[in-house]
C-alpha cells in the first residue's frame, strides 16, 4: 500500500543559539535558515541561549525534558566555557538526540564528534593558515594581533602568534598587552612576525591588524581604529560588521558561515521529511548523505576550507531611512534578485535589496534546482551556458552554492534530434562537455529507463542539481560582503516614477520588520519610502501585480502551482532526467530518493502558499506521468514531496530588460519553471541593463 505520509506526525527540531537578539549575525543566520528551509511536516523551534554555555545547558535540559524533539541544530559557544558546552552535549547524547554544529570550529565540544554530533565548519588551524598566507602574499612582514578579552578571542590570537613562533616570530603567549622585550626574536626580513597588542597600533604600522573575538567585541575594537585607509584590517570567524564605514577583510569558510547553516537545515530537514521515524545515529548518517557541502569521513570539513575576502561598507541612504536614496533597489530575494544585487554592489554601486521574506513565497526556496547548459532554443542555451561557465560548471564555487553533480539526460523526440546535435556542437566549442546518445545507448547505460517514443538524448556529465536554500544563502552572503543593504520581511506596496527623475518605492514591514543588515534604523518602522535611481524588479510571481498595467502587454504571464514527489530510489543509479517528449522530469535527491514531477492540470494564478506534500490524487498523477519512462515509480514508496508557485510567461522566455511602461525600471521575471540554471547569467544581464539605464539618465542630465 502506497503511503503519502501526509497523515504522519511531523518532526520537531530544536534550534539553539543567539536567536532572540536582533543584530547578532550568527543568530540571524539560524533565524533566516529556519524561515527559508521549509519541509512539510518538519517544524523548527527556536531556543535562545543568549550566547552563554550556562544557558545552553539550561536549554538542553528543557529540550530533553520535552521528549518530543528529533534532533538539535546548535551554535554552542564551544571555546567559551567549553566544559559547560560539553555538558549540554552530554545531555543530548544521553537522550539519543543527534546534534548538528554548523558553526563549530574546534577544539571543544566539536572535538567529540561521534555518531551523535556532526561538525560542519572547517577547523581554526585553516583560518590561521589563511590569514598568514594572505599577509605573506601581500608582502607584509609584521602583524598586530588584538583580541577582545574573551576566551574565544584569546585562544585564536594565541594560535596566530604560535604559527609564527620558531620562524622569527613571537615565542610567548598572548598576554593582552604589547609583547615586551624578549617576547620577539630577531626576525628574518622575509618572514612574518606577529605581535600581541592591547590597543590599536598607531598609524599604518604594522602592515596588518588582526582582530579576534566575538562580533560585538571586534566591533568595539574596530571603533577605536585610527584613520589609516591603507592599513589591512582582518576580522576572524566570518565576522559580519554591517555598521563599519571602512572596507575590511574577513577570514571565513569557503561559501560563508550562513551557507553552512543553511546546508545544515536543508540536510536535516530533508532527512526527517523522507525518514521521520529515524533517530540517533541512523538519522545523523542520513543527514550526512543529504549534505550539500563536502565533509570528511566523520563529517569534518577539511582544514584548508578557509578564505580571506574583502567586506565593503554597508550601502547607506543619503537621508533618513524612510526617505533614503540609493542608486539601485532590487525587489525580490530569490536567486535572480540576490545575484543581481551582488553584481551591482560589486561594481561599486549603492544597493538595497527588498524582499517580503514570506515563507513559501519564493520559487527558489522549493525549486527542484535542475542545472544544465543544454537547451534547444538558442537564446535559452546562451543564457544557461553563460550561467554554467560562470558558476555551476566551476566545481569548488558550485559546491559552495549547494550544487550536486549527477549528470543530466535530456530525452528527445524525432523532431528535436537535428537541432539538439547543433546545440551539443556549440556547447563543446564553448568548453561544456555534452554528447548525443542513441536510443540503444540509453538502454545499455540506463537500464531503468524506457525509451518508447524517443529518438535519442543529450548527455551532459557536468550537470546536476542545486539545493535551493543553500544557493540562496550563498548569494545573500555574497551580496552582504559587497555592501548590499538588506531589508527582509519588507513588502513593496507601490512603485512609481517621481518628477525629479527617481523611482519611489513605498514599503510596509511584514512580521518582525527589518532583521537584515540595516539593523537599527528601520526595525521599529511599519511603513517607509525609498528613492532610487533605478529599480530592478525580480519579485517572481508578485511581479505582474506589482507592476500592474505596466507589465509588458505582449508577454501574458500567470503563476502556476508546481508539485513534486520524492520517491524511494531503491539503490538505482539515475542521473537528472528531463523528458522533452512528455514534459516530466526527475533527479536524485540525497542518497536514497528520486525527486520527480509531471505537469499538473493545476489552476493558473495560484497564490503563493506554504509547501505541502502532494495528496493521493496528485501522487497518482505524477506516477502515471512518469512510470511509462521509469516503471519502478509505479510501485516505489513516496517518501515525501513539496510544492511551490512559479511565474510562467507566454512563449517560455522571461521578461528581462528595461520596462518601457515605467521609467527607471528593469524587470527580470517569468522563468516558466526553469530559472535556476540560468539565474547567475540572468542576474548579470539584468544588472547590466540597470547600470546602462542609470548611465543613460546621468548623460541626459548633463
Amino acid at each position: 500500500m502506497h503511503s503519502t505520509r501526509s497523515d504522519r506526525q511531523g518532526a520537531r527540531v530544536a534550534v539553539v543559539g543567539v536567536v532572540g537578539v536582533p543584530g547578532d549575525p550568527r543568530g540571524e543566520w539560524f533565524v533566516e535558515a529556519a524561515a527559508t528551509v521549509r519541509h512539510p511536516g518538519t517544524r523548527w523551534e527556536l531556543f535562545d541561549d543568549r550566547g552563554g554555555a550556562g544557558d545552553a545547558v539550561s536549554v538542553a535540559e528543557g529540550v530533553v525534558a520535552d521528549g518530543g524533539f528529533s534532533a538539535v541544530v546548535a551554535g554552542l559557544p564551544e571555546e567559551e566555557s567549553a566544559e559547560r558546552s560539553e555538558a549540554a552535549l552530554r545531555l543530548y547524547r544521553k537522550a539519543g538526540l543527534p546534534v548538528l554544529l554548523p558553526l563549530a570550529t574546534g577544539p571543544g565540544p566539536a572535538a567529540a564528534s561521534d555518531d551523535t554530533v556532526l561538525r560542519m565548519y572547517p577547523a581554526d588551524r585553516g583560518q590561521v593558515a589563511a590569514i598568514t598566507r594572505v599577509c605573506e602574499e601581500r608582502g607584509l612582514r609584521r602583524l598586530a594581533v588584538l583580541h577582545d578579552g574573551g576566551e574565544r578571542g584569546r585562544r585564536l590570537a594565541e594560535r596566530l602568534i604560535g604559527r609564527t613562533a620558531g620562524a622569527g616570530g613571537v615565542t610567548g603567549a598572548v598576554t593582552g598587552g604589547v609583547t615586551g622585550a624578549g617576547g620577539v626574536a630577531e626576525a628574518d626580513s622575509t618572514e612574518l612576525v606577529a605581535e600581541a597588542y592591547e590597543e590599536w597600533p598607531p598609524g599604518e604600522s604594522p602592515g596588518a591588524v588582526v582582530l579576534c573575538g566575538t562580533p560585538s567585541g571586534m566591533a568595539d575594537l574596530l571603533r577605536g581604529a585610527p584613520a589609516a585607509p591603507h592599513q589591512l584590517v582582518i576580522l576572524t570567524d566570518d565576522c559580519d560588521l554591517p555598521a563599519s564605514d571602512r572596507t575590511v577583510v574577513v577570514a571565513r569558510p569557503v561559501g560563508g558561515g550562513a551557507t553552512r547553516v543553511a546546508a545544515a537545515f536543508v540536510a536535516l530537514g530533508g532527512a526527517l521529511a523522507k525518514h521521520p521515524e529515524r533517530r540517533g545515529a541512523a538519522l545523523l548518517e542520513t543527514v550526512r548523505g543529504e549534505l550539500a557541502v563536502p565533509t570528511g569521513p566523520r563529517g569534518d570539513i577539511p582544514q584548508h576550507g578557509w578564505q580571506v575576502r574583502p567586506r565593503r561598507p554597508l550601502s547607506r541612504p543619503s537621508g533618513p531611512a524612510t526617505a533614503g536614496h540609493h542608486e539601485f533597489a532590487v525587489l525580490g530575494g530569490g536567486m535572480v534578485g540576490r545575484a543581481a544585487a551582488a553584481e551591482l554592489a560589486e561594481a561599486g554601486a549603492s544597493v538595497v535589496l527588498v524582499d517580503d521574506g514570506t515563507p513559501g513565497s519564493s520559487a527558489s526556496a522549493v525549486s527542484g534546482g535542475l542545472v544544465r547548459a543544454f537547451e534547444l532554443d538558442e537564446g535559452e542555451r546562451n543564457l544557461a551556458c553563460e550561467a554554467f561557465l560562470a558558476l555551476w560548471g566551476r566545481p569548488e564555487l558550485a559546491t559552495a552554492h549547494g550544487f550536486r553533480r549527477t549528470g543530466a539526460l535530456v530525452l528527445l523526440g524525432p523532431a528535436d534530434v537535428a537541432k539538439a546535435a547543433v546545440s551539443v556542437s556549440e556547447l563543446n566549442k564553448l568548453g561544456v562537455s555534452a554528447e548525443m546518445v542513441s536510443v540503444s545507448g540509453l538502454r545499455s547505460r540506463w537500464p531503468d529507463l524506457r525509451t518508447a517514443g524517443l529518438a535519442g538524448a543529450v548527455w551532459e556529465p557536468g550537470a546536476g542539481y542545486v539545493r535551493g536554500p543553500v544557493a540562496m544563502a550563498a548569494l545573500l552572503d555574497r551580496a552582504r560582503l559587497a555592501g548590499v543593504r538588506v531589508l527582509p520581511r519588507h513588502r513593496v506596496d507601490s512603485l512609481t516614477a517621481d518628477t525629479d527623475g527617481t523611482a519611489v518605492l513605498t514599503w510596509s514591514a511584514v512580521g518582525e520588520g527589518d532583521r537584515g543588515d540595516d539593523r537599527d534604523s528601520d526595525r521599529a518602522a511599519a511603513h517607509g519610502e525609498l528613492r532610487v535611481d533605478v529599480a530592478l524588479v525580480a519579485a517572481g510571481c508578485a511581479t505582474p501585480s506589482l507592476l500592474g498595467d505596466r507589465w509588458p502587454a505582449d508577454r501574458p504571464a500567470a503563476s502556476k502551482l508546481i508539485r513534486y514527489g520524492i520517491f524511494e530510489l531503491g539503490g538505482r543509479r539515475l542521473p537528472t532526467v528531463v523528458d522533452g517528449v512528455t514534459g516530466s522530469w526527475a533527479r536524485p535527491d540525497g542518497v536514497d530518493g528520486l525527486l520527480a514531477g509531471f505537469p499538473l492540470a493545476a489552476p493558473w494564478n495560484a497564490p503563493a502558499a506554504p509547501a505541502t506534500i502532494p495528496d493521493d490524487r496528485q501522487v497518482r498523477w505524477i506516477r502515471d506521468g512518469l512510470s511509462p519512462r521509469l516503471p519502478f515509480l509505479a510501485e516505489a514508496s513516496l517518501l515525501t514531496g513539496s510544492s511551490g508557485t512559479d511565474l510562467f510567461v507566454d512563449g517560455g522566455l522571461p521578461a528581462l530588460g528595461p520596462l518601457p511602461g515605467l521609467p527607471h525600471t528593469v524587470v527580470a521575471a517569468g522563468w516558466s519553471g526553469a530559472g535556476f540554471k540560468t539565474a547567475p547569467a540572468a542576474a548579470r544581464r539584468a544588472a547590466t541593463a540597470a547600470v546602462q539605464l542609470l548611465e543613460g539618465q546621468r548623460n541626459r542630465r548633463t
